[in-house]
């Protein structure tokens, strides 16, 4: 069932939900760094802020994500905190919320227009989670452009006419998507981590 949160956030309110409890600090900057460096943001914006709880963080712990909740609220925060006009759709297993994957489209509209993040979370028996974001962001430019001017050190195959599939090797599990769309170019960025850790429940 997709449900549309109308969970909001007051600006400047501070987080007050269940105990923060999960692992190392230094294995939560490593994820969070991974996540956020192809979702085309910085570490250091990342941990210099704490910013309030964003539409999809708020619209989580609403309908009872724990374990995996660290992961929703920090990259949700760095990916969408700032737009000013944001909303989600949310899918979870209505009867075990914690114990199930969570899937959340949020759509927000920044700076350079409208775009969009996907984000699924999987908890699982070991107290980690397995999270799968997606940043879909249109450009102006056409996607060989793209390519050029964000993509250096990045190899392209063609996944299907239009659609270009790129990878990095120092980053085994990030590819960044470019497809056509003339005069533009649609750019999805998509990162996986298997073993974000996770708070207990």
């Amino acid at each position: 069932m997709l449900t549309r949160s109308i969970a909001q956030r007051a600006p400047g309110q501070p987080d007050r939900s269940g105990p923060r409890a999960w692992r190392a600090a230094h294995l939560i900057a490593l994820k969070l760094a991974a996540v956020l460096a192809v979702l085309g943001l910085a570490l250091s914006d990342a941990l210099a802020q704490n910013p309030a709880p964003t539409v999809l963080a708020n619209a989580a712990r609403t309908v009872g994500i724990r374990q995996c909740y660290s992961a929703v609220e920090q990259i949700a925060a760095r990916v969408v905190g700032a737009a000013p006009q944001q909303d989600v759709v949310l899918d979870w297993d209505h009867a075990a919320p914690d114990a199930a994957p969570f899937f959340a489209l949020s759509g927000f509209v920044a700076g350079a227009g409208p775009e969009v993040m996907t984000l699924a979370t999987v908890p699982n028996e070991r107290g980690t989670c397995a999270v799968l974001a997606e940043r879909i962001t249109p450009s102006p430019l056409a996607c060989p452009v793209v390519a050029t001017r964000e993509l250096a050190g990045y190899r392209g195959t063609a996944l299907v006419p239009g659609v270009q599939v790129y990878a990095n090797p120092n980053r085994p599990h990030e590819t960044v998507t470019l497809i056509t769309a003339k005069p533009a170019c649609l750019v999805l960025r998509r990162q996986v981590e298997y073993r974000w850790p996770g708070a207990p429940r």
